[in-house]
């Protein structure tokens, strides 16, 4: 019996102890990697190592922003490198790491576009690197295991882990662009605004002011088309009594004609103190040397009279520099005082010349004088008021009160509100002669009625 008993065959294990040592063996080979809480630690003292030594070091030292770019570029580099080689060695040596190399970079790097002011085209060059690393390591796991499906995918989808960064660099950068640009737009518009006012200011107290005399009377009305402009009249009386206009539109408009005015005044107060005996076309042709000189090299030219009317003979001299005629209407006719000359600046002194013309003034003889901003002047439709609109107007049989007044009036509702040009208009009216006093030796009206009288029975106009 004994020999029978151990003689039976061995007892083969059930499928249960067969099933349960073979879960046993599987979860032994494919147990994560697991490191002690110091192995860790020691892993992040590079990292905390290189944020250290960019805060203290690096950081003082930054004075731009492109400087700051740069060097934030390079500390996010060099902590998604050390960080991506410990989690790589650690997928080497088991590839069963609980660690995702990608996911710390992707972490870095969205918590550097939250406090850096990069663009989003900035913010690719310090993940780019480590793309490119992490793309070679996964190519290398999968010529290990056969995974090339997974890899590839893996490879191609990548980079959208990185685009809530993106996004967020470049909607940040563009609303603090346009907080800039309103808050500075805003402030340097106001800024521009005063010192435009400021510049008008200035501009204007440049204009003479309206006389009204016994023998005539003087006055303007001036519109530029932006806040200041390029027309601009100046008059003054010397020791003789004698009155003198000066009429100036130069090219143009806005800014650059207004510093132009300004200096012109200048050189127009100069010339007048130093030559106070010279004609209008010897004025105006050293005013063209000016221009020809220091003005037309930066394309500023301009059109001028230069006009002087004696109160005791009536004579009217002037010169014109390509401007507009001057209409003078004398008991009913329309006379167009036309240009003399060209422009000024536009030829040197021998082209230039010295031409002066000469017309008697009558008793209530008006001269109406404007700029180019009047014949000019266009409708919404596109049509120019033109200068023979502006010569039937001049012809009408009844004056206005005040010319000005009236052709500005003309101008502005022939354009609807939409100028385009600088317009200045100016009106003198002779009133009458002036006479020496046999007895104090002062100069005096001639009565109305005396110089019409005599106009009438001689012919010669002189009613002296």
């Amino acid at each position: 019996m004994k020999g029978d008993a151990s003689n039976e065959p061995a007892t083969e294990p059930d499928a249960e102890t067969i099933s349960s040592s073979a879960s046993t063996a599987k979860s032994t080979a494919t147990a994560p990697l697991v490191l002690p809480w110091w192995a860790w630690v020691l892993s992040a003292l590079p990292i905390f190592g290189v944020v250290v030594w960019y805060g203290l070091a690096v950081r003082p030292k930054l004075y731009t922003r492109e400087e700051l770019v740069t060097a934030a570029s390079r500390m996010v580099l060099t902590l998604s490198l050390l960080n991506f080689a410990f989690e790589s060695a650690l997928l080497l040596a088991d590839p069963n790491a609980p660690v995702l190399p990608l996911v710390s970079v992707f972490c870095w790097h969205l918590t550097a576009s939250l406090f850096l002011p990069w663009s989003w085209r900035e913010s690719l060059r310090p993940i780019v690197p480590v793309l490119i690393c992490w793309a070679l390591l996964r190519a290398g796991l999968a010529a290990g295991d056969g995974s090339w499906v997974s890899t590839a995918l893996s490879i191609a989808f990548a980079p959208l882990l990185f685009l809530p960064a993106l996004v967020l660099c470049y909607t940040r950068l563009r609303w603090h662009r346009n907080r800039f640009k309103t808050g500075f737009v805003g402030r340097r518009f106001l800024e521009m605004r005063r010192e435009f006012v400021q510049a008008r200011a200035v501009h204007e107290s440049l204009f003479p002011k309206p006389i009204d005399a016994d023998w005539m009377r003087f006055e303007f009305s001036y519109r530029p088309a932006a806040d200041i402009g390029g027309d601009f009249i100046h008059v003054w009386t010397d020791d003789s009594e004698r009155f003198h206009l000066a009429l100036i539109d130069v090219t143009g408009h806005g800014l650059a004609s207004a510093m132009s005015v300004a200096r012109i005044h200048g050189e127009i107060e100069r010339l007048r103190d130093e030559y106070p005996n010279e004609g209008p076309a010897k004025i105006l042709a050293r005013l063209n040397r000016y221009f020809h000189r220091l003005l037309a090299r930066h394309k500023l030219y301009a059109s001028g009279i230069l006009l002087t009317i004696d109160p005791h003979s009536g004579e009217l001299r002037y010169a014109s520099a390509g401007h507009p005629p001057m209409f003078l209407r004398s008991r009913g006719k329309i006379t167009e005082l036309e240009s003399t000359t060209l422009l000024l600046g536009a030829a040197d002194d021998s082209i230039f010349g010295e031409e002066e013309l000469t017309v008697k003034l009558e008793e209530g003889d008006t001269l109406v004088l404007f700029t180019d901003g009047a014949y000019e002047a266009q409708s919404p439709r596109g049509e120019r008021l033109g200068l023979d609109r502006i010569r039937e107007i001049m012809q009408r049989p009844t004056a206005p009160p005040r010319w000005t007044q009236y052709m500005m009036r003309l101008v502005e509702t022939f354009e609807a509100g939409m100028a385009e040009d600088d317009l200045l208009i100016a009106e003198v009216n002779f009133l009458s002669r002036r006479s020496v006093s046999s007895i104090t030796g002062d100069d005096v009206p001639i009565p109305a009625q005396r110089y019409a009288g005599a106009g009438a029975g001689s012919g010669s106009g002189s009613g002296s």
